[in-house]
């Protein structure tokens, strides 16, 4: 699980949409579409794996983070936080609009609509994912990045490759766990 700020608003959407489908049974059943347990866990996964990750990588590896779009050293530091606060602001919104949106389609019987959506996003993540991966797999600053040879380290050979590799295993299992607790709770 890479911890890149564009891949990551993106992901957080698709995982949105993911736990809503997963938990249609138990969506269409609730009054609320905004006050219920399944959108509490999808708000606790978020706080809980990818906000802290996310900001640790965000405020220690920015230039990385930010994908070498922007080179961070050349802002002032309260625009850098603004940056970095804004991202998990957006990791937030991205998880929660796409299991509104989902959710919502599911309620209207529109399943369809909202899996195809799920598919364009997916398939979207995944174009990004081949058109940036140098960017997703070099870490290092801004400089590093842009100089010619490139200097920057590999994902696999850097700590932050190590930090994502295991926080990711232990934030899908998570998922995966979550995921399958509340579909128990609709039987």
């Amino acid at each position: 699980m890479s911890k890149t700020v564009p891949f990551d608003i993106l992901l957080n959407f698709i995982i949105g949409m993911l736990a809503a489908l997963a938990w249609r049974e138990g969506l269409r059943e609730h009054q609320s579409l905004a006050i219920n347990r399944y959108l509490l866990g999808v708000v606790l996964f978020e706080l809980f794996f990818f906000i802290p990750l996310g900001a640790y990588l965000y405020f220690f590896f920015p230039d990385w983070s930010l994908m070498y779009f922007v080179n961070p050293a050349a802002l002032a530091e309260s625009t850098r936080e603004a940056v970095g606060g804004l991202a998990l602001l957006a990791y937030m919104a991205a998880i929660v609009g796409g299991f509104l949106l989902a959710a919502d389609l599911v309620r209207k019987d529109r399943d369809g609509t909202a899996m195809l959506i799920l598919l364009i996003a997916a398939v979207a993540l995944g174009v990004f994912s081949a058109l940036t991966l140098a960017r997703l797999m070099g870490v290092g600053t801004y400089a590093e990045f842009t100089a010619l040879p490139r200097t920057t380290v590999p994902l696999w050979a850097h700590r932050v490759g190590y930090i994502t590799g295991v926080y990711g295993a232990a934030a899908t299992i998570a998922l995966a766990a979550l995921l399958r607790n509340l579909q128990r709770r609709m039987a």
